[in-house]
């Protein structure tokens, strides 16, 4: 039994496969490749969008908060009495940290800085994507 087994499968002819086909699959990696790079730059778009419609919203809800706060107003001191300021600059300085509102300048930062990373992840892919027509006039075999 064994025998006629390897005598059946040494008697079929292996295929040939078709002359295209490397060509097919690089051609079918490079679409994957492109369907990912055009999602990837919607996402940092949508990202980016998103990131400045809520900084903007953060600026003007907490930027408001930081205006009228008393850390805003010991800050304008130093443009009006620079000279009592620098002779109590310890003092200015401490007052200055205890009134500090922190949460409101992280809540403007952060998405500043997603905003940053976003707008990196964007040039990134923008330098690997090329669009169709732009690549067919840089190739001139095609």
């Amino acid at each position: 039994m064994d025998r006629k087994l390897k005598q059946i499968l040494q008697s079929i002819a292996e295929p040939d496969p078709p002359r295209n086909l490397a060509n097919v699959i690089l051609r079918k990696v490079e679409l994957e490749r492109e369907k990912w790079l055009k999602r990837e730059l919607f996402l940092s778009y949508f990202g980016m969008a998103s990131s400045l419609a809520i900084l903007f919203y953060a600026i003007a809800a907490f930027g408001r908060l930081v205006v009228n706060s008393e850390f805003w107003s010991l800050a304008l001191l130093a443009f009006s009495d620079l000279a009592v300021i620098a002779h109590n600059w310890r003092g200015f300085s401490y007052s200055l940290m205890e009134t500090m509102p922190t949460v409101n300048i992280i809540a403007v930062l952060l998405p500043m800085f997603a905003l940053m990373l976003l707008f990196n992840l964007y040039l990134n892919l923008r330098d690997k994507w090329v669009p169709k027509n732009l690549k067919n006039s840089l190739n001139p075999n095609t």
